[in-house]
């Protein structure tokens, strides 16, 4: 028996590595490799599987992204007209200070120019009854805020641009 072992051992060794082998080899390529779901974790998925994942994580995505895009420009937009409103305001509050600056300037030249006519006995009673309406007339203009009829606030026109731009702007 010893004699058959030690002639059936040599050759038996490698034989049952290379059936080892093989059946090995025969698996192997049968079984689908996988990884963890982006989706899902926890579940395994194959490469076809994964792919479509990938598919589906990308658009929703891209579609977040577009939305958010969209709206960052309607707030950009927003914040834009709020700022040109905000520097229109200033404009016209610095306009109507220099109006008023100029209108005092112009009603102390004209007392002036009324008291030097008086002083020198040049005195026009109806110069100084229009000197005396104008001086009225400007101290209420500007007392009261009254704007010319064709002045459209800044605020409201800023409003229509920005309605326009909504409806022009494409849905989210």
């Amino acid at each position: 028996m010893k004699s058959i072992m030690r002639k059936v051992v040599p050759w038996a060794v490698p034989v049952a590595l290379i059936v080892v082998l093989v059946a090995v080899a025969a698996v192997v390529p049968g079984c689908k490799s996988t990884v963890d779901s982006i989706r899902a974790p926890g579940e395994q998925v194959d490469r076809d599987e994964l792919a479509a994942e990938v598919r589906v994580v990308s658009t929703d995505l891209e579609t977040a992204k577009a939305r958010l895009e969209a709206d960052f420009q309607v707030r950009a937009q927003e914040l834009n007209a709020r700022i040109e409103d905000f520097n229109d305001d200033v404009a016209d509050k610095i306009a109507s200070l220099d109006r008023q600056d100029e209108q005092k300037l112009a009603l102390i030249s004209a007392i002036n120019s009324v008291a030097t006519s008086a002083v020198e006995g040049n005195v026009n009673p109806a110069a100084v009854t229009m000197l005396g309406l104008s001086a009225l007339t400007g101290l209420l203009t500007g007392a009261l805020g009254v704007r010319r009829p064709n002045d459209v606030p800044a605020e409201e026109s800023r409003k229509r641009e920005l309605v326009a731009a909504r409806i022009k702007a494409p849905p989210p």
